[in-house]
This record gives C-alpha cells, sequence and structure tokens, in this order.
C-alpha cells in the first residue's frame, strides 16, 4: 500500500480517537458558576428527599402531578426482582418503578433507574397485590383514585408495562391533571469509580425519536443546565445506548410532548407528557409501554418490527463525520451486514473478519492503484520538475508558475493521488466504528485470542511497563513488521530526486509502522486483525509489482 494510504488511515484513526478524548473533555467541561449551581441543584434535590413523612389527605381538586408534597413518604424499601433467560429486572416498591436492570449473561448493568415511574409517586409506597414468576402488580389507594401498574416479561429481551388510574368518585375529578411519566433517569455516579468503563464512557448515548427524526445525544455521562428542554409532539420511543447494550422504552398512548431535565452533572431525566387531562367514575385511564433490553444487534432490534434498529447509528459527529463526507453511517451498516453475512457462512469471527479484510481490499484496490499510479508518474516528473526549482530558487511566483505550466504540458494533476485517499477515508472510519462496537465479537475467541473485542492479551505480567501496561499483545508488533516490509519493498520502486525527498521516505518508513503499532496496541483485537489482514494483501500485491516492473 503506497504511502498517502498509510496516511489516510493514521489520519482516520487518529482523528477518532483524538476526537473522542477532546470532545469528552472540552465538550463537558463546566465552568464554576454552573459547577455552584449544580451542587445547590443537588443539595435542594436532597433536602426535598428528607421532607418529613407526614402523611396527609389529598384534596379532591388537587392534581396528581402535585401530589408529591401531600403523599405519604416511604421508608422501608422492598425489591421484586423478574428474570427472563438473558435478564433480571429489579423493582422497588417506592414508587412501583423499575430500579435497575442487569444483563446475566454478560455480567452488566446500564446506568439507569426509576424507569416507568409517576412523577409526583416516585417516593410513595405501593403495595405487591400480585407476584408471579412472569408478573408484578403494584396498587397505591387513597379515597378518590386508585393506581395499578403491571410489569410482565414477554420474551428474554422484552417487558410491557401497564399503568390505570382509576377515580373512586366523580368529586371534584373531571378536570383532574394527570402526570408525567418517568421514561429513565441516568445516573452515571457509578461510572467514576470504574476505570474500566471510562474508556468507554463516550459510547453513552441517550435518544428521542420522533416524527421528524432521532435526537441523540452522545458523550452522555456528564450533563449541563443547556441541554434542558421540553418540545411539543408525539414521541416513537426513548432510548439509552453504550458501546454493545441498549435500553428502548415505547409508549403506546398519546402523549403531549417530552422534556429533558439535567438533575446535576451526573444525573438526567427523560419524562412524557400524556394526553389525557380528565377521568370519570369507572373509567380508568391507560397507559402501556414495553421496555426492550438488549445487546445492539440490527437483526434482533429489526425483529421487533418498531423500527428499534434506528438506535444503532455509527456516525461520531463533528470533524470526523465531516472527513467521511457524512457517509460513515450508511458504510458501517453496509460493512456491518456484510460481515454478519460472511459469518453466517464461515461460522467463526476471527475468519470472517480476514475474509471481510480481503473484500474490503478488493473493493478499494481500484482507488489504491490510481494512487499509486499518480505517484509513479510524480516520480518519473521529479528529474524534470528539481531543474525548474533550481533555475527558479529565486522567484518562487515563477516557480510556482513554471511547475503548473509543466504539469499542464505532461497531463498530470499533483491532487490526483490525494482524491483516492480521501475516498477510501470514509471507509476505515465506517470499518473503526463497526469493528469497535460490535456486539457479535464480545466474547468470540480466535485462535489465542481470548475476545475480539479486546485486546489479543497473549501474556498478562504481574507487573506493569510504561506505555504497554501489563498485556503483551502479539497482533500490533505483528502488523508493524508487515508495514516495515511493505515500506521497504515501496521504497525500492520510487526514486527520490533529491536527498531531502530520500531522507523523508526513510523516515517514512520507520515512523508509520511504529505509530500504527503504538495506535493499534490496546484496539479491539477485531480491528487489530483486520488491518493485519490488510496489509498482508496490500504487501503482497506491493510485492508482486516490484517484479512486474523489474522486467
Amino acid at each position: 500500500m503506497e504511502q498517502r494510504t498509510l496516511l489516510a488511515i493514521i489520519l482516520s484513526l487518529f482523528v477518532l480517537l483524538a476526537y473522542n478524548a477532546l470532545v469528552v473533555k472540552v465538550q463537558h467541561k463546566p465552568e464554576r458558576s454552573q459547577q455552584r449551581s449544580q451542587l445547590i441543584q443537588n443539595k435542594e434535590l436532597i433536602n426535598k428527599s428528607l421532607v418529613s413523612s407526614e402523611t396527609r389527605l389529598v384534596p379532591a381538586h388537587a392534581s396528581l402531578s402535585s401530589a408529591n408534597t401531600l403523599l405519604p413518604k416511604a421508608e422501608n424499601e422492598k425489591i421484586d426482582i423478574l428474570e427472563t433467560a438473558a435478564l433480571r429486572l429489579e423493582f422497588s416498591n417506592i414508587g412501583g418503578r423499575v430500579k435497575k436492570i442487569f444483563l446475566k449473561n454478560f455480567y452488566y448493568s446500564p446506568p439507569l433507574t426509576d424507569m416507568l415511574a409517576l412523577e409526583g409517586f416516585e417516593q410513595v409506597p405501593f403495595e405487591v397485590a400480585k407476584a408471579s414468576q412472569n408478573t408484578i402488580l403494584y396498587t397505591y389507594e387513597t379515597d378518590h383514585y386508585n393506581i395499578e401498574k403491571v410489569y410482565q416479561a414477554v420474551d428474554d429481551h422484552l417487558f410491557s408495562c401497564q399503568i390505570k388510574i382509576l377515580s373512586r368518585d366523580n368529586t371534584g375529578m373531571s378536570n383532574l391533571e394527570i402526570p408525567n411519566i418517568v421514561m429513565y433517569k441516568i445516573d452515571t455516579t457509578r461510572l467514576d469509580n470504574n476505570k474500566n468503563y471510562l474508556l468507554e464512557r463516550s459510547f453513552l448515548e441517550y435518544s428521542i425519536a420522533t416524527p421528524a427524526g432521532i435526537i441523540r445525544k452522545n458523550n452522555a455521562y456528564k450533563f449541563t443546565n443547556q441541554e434542558k428542554q421540553q418540545k411539543d409532539g408525539a414521541v416513537q420511543w426513548v432510548g439509552f445506548r453504550d458501546r454493545y447494550f441498549c435500553t428502548i422504552v415505547r409508549p403506546e398512548y398519546e402523549m403531549t410532548g417530552y422534556t429533558i431535565n439535567p438533575l446535576g452533572e451526573s444525573h438526567l431525566e427523560i419524562k412524557l407528557a400524556t394526553k389525557a387531562s380528565s377521568f370519570k367514575k369507572g373509567e380508568p385511564l391507560t397507559f402501556n409501554s414495553v421496555l426492550l433490553v438488549a445487546p445492539q444487534d440490527l437483526n434482533l432490534l429489526a425483529s421487533y418490527k418498531s423500527n428499534f434498529q434506528e438506535i444503532m447509528n455509527f456516525n461520531t459527529g463533528g470533524f470526523v463525520d465531516v472527513l467521511s463526507f457524512g457517509m460513515t453511517d450508511i458504510l458501517a451498516k453496509g460493512i456491518l451486514r456484510l460481515m454478519n453475512g460472511v459469518h453466517k457462512i464461515l461460522r467463526n469471527w476471527g475468519v470472517s473478519i480476514i475474509v471481510l479484510g480481503g473484500l474490503i481490499y478488493l473493493v478499494t484496490y481500484p482507488l489504491t492503484l490510481k494512487s499509486m499510479s499518480s505517484m509513479k508518474k510524480m516520480q518519473l516528473l521529479q528529474p524534470e520538475i528539481a531543474k525548474i526549482r533550481e533555475a527558479n530558487k529565486n522567484n518562487p511566483e515563477k516557480l510556482n508558475r513554471e511547475i503548473m505550466e509543466f504539469y499542464k504540458k505532461n497531463k498530470f494533476n499533483p491532487f490526483a493521488g490525494c482524491l483516492p485517499m480521501f475516498l477510501q477515508m470514509p471507509v476505515f472510519i465506517a470499518l473503526y466504528q463497526v469493528l469497535s462496537r460490535s456486539f457479535t465479537l464480545k466474547g468470540s475467541d480466535f485462535l489465542w485470542i481470548k475476545d475480539l473485542s479486546e485486546p489479543d492479551r497473549l501474556v498478562i505480567l504481574p507487573y506493569s511497563l510504561p506505555i504497554f501496561g501489563n498485556e503483551i499483545n502479539i497482533l500490533p508488533p505483528l502488523l508493524m513488521v508487515v508495514m516495515f516490509v511493505q515500506q521497504k519493498i515501496s521504497s525500492k520502486n520510487l526514486i527520490a530526486a533529491d536527498p531531502m525527498q530520500a531522507s523523508q521516505q526513510k523516515i517514512m518508513a520507520t515512523v508509520f509502522p511504529v505509530m500504527m503499532g503504538v495506535l493499534f496496541y490496546r484496539i479491539a483485537s477485531g480491528l487489530a486483525l483486520y488491518f493485519f489482514t490488510f496489509y498482508c494483501l496490500s504487501t503482497f500485491s506491493q510485492w508482486k509489482m516490484s517484479k512486474l516492473i523489474q522486467k
């Protein structure tokens, strides 16, 4: 592979890694005044939760949403559990809400709480009226109304929730205001102590699907008041995702809009405003929802036929999307489907990645060949260009004019070699996103690699080394060796026109492999395996081409 293509790959990877790191630090660093206001807000929230638990009667004309200051505060929390083969959901009788989600097979819990809670009723004690293997029924009763919340397991990843509000009399209830329903609250405080999760927090994202499109917020681990918003209109679903998993709540009732409400630097809630405004005795208001917790698997999410697969998005936002011409998501999903299709045949993810590397190489080979041809022609013209530079070294304006006329006379476009590089960058960025976020690689082994979503870790040392840590990874050094060989073959085919250019080629032949080795040392082994395959094929092509040139 010639040097411009190498530069494209390194630039793509560097921008992706640097962008994620810098955006996390810059975009979410609150000002001192903002930090102080958030501390005050947190203190107010804590003080509100410590209000005396005095029991008071709710006036008949009061709204449900304002009842939080009038209802009894809970003291003793009781946890109930519903389990499927894939999930364990913990429910709290305080508010009758989903308190915690746990994916059993992956020992993972998303940073979400207070799911499907009624606003104003988060702190009141519900009673468990019924509990079975796959169903829990919570009830809360007053003199004027009853509230029922029924949770039921539908399949391994899907739960249903039904909230019923039933009036027990007609006294002053005809215009009762119905409370908002909290979809979930994000609580990232526990992530601060998880060193492994710090590397992946840039993958956190909350999203709201509306008929007009999906509103997304990535790097969703710190929040500011600038995120606060209240919008009118329908909502199709509300989602949250990280690197591999997603949680989606889909309301099956009419609503008037949604609210995004930061509760501090580490807390944020999303809630929906219901459309119903009144109800009568004997006529319950019903609010049905479904809760999905699943891996980010396109086929699995699409099987629910609710556009849940749209939560998966491979765009990174900002400058990286500009580099990929806004095509990252489209290309990444195409690559993901291709990789899944290859895996259906080969049944091994490591082999599938190797085959994928071969297929992508064949697709991009015409661009690489075009760039190499352009570079070779540039080398052939270098002796004449050197003469023009020497003749006009004291006249920069004339020098540029003479060189451009020389290019025009020889029908050579100096930018022709750069175009293939930029056309390949979207592919490299999309590949990085797919292979670094692909759930299907998690836990998949290949040869000595125990998990393709992690570094290959041939040896774990009892002590830590500078830069490398306590892991000895083999794929990055192998990649460096292949690149050294490739650069050596490439340098034989290119004749430097002057000593400075020759020196630059030697430096490049050393620096590029070392940079790639450093960049890939802690990257997922599936991604390193792909590029190792890609470079092996590219080196072989360079070697064959050098043989043809020598003949």
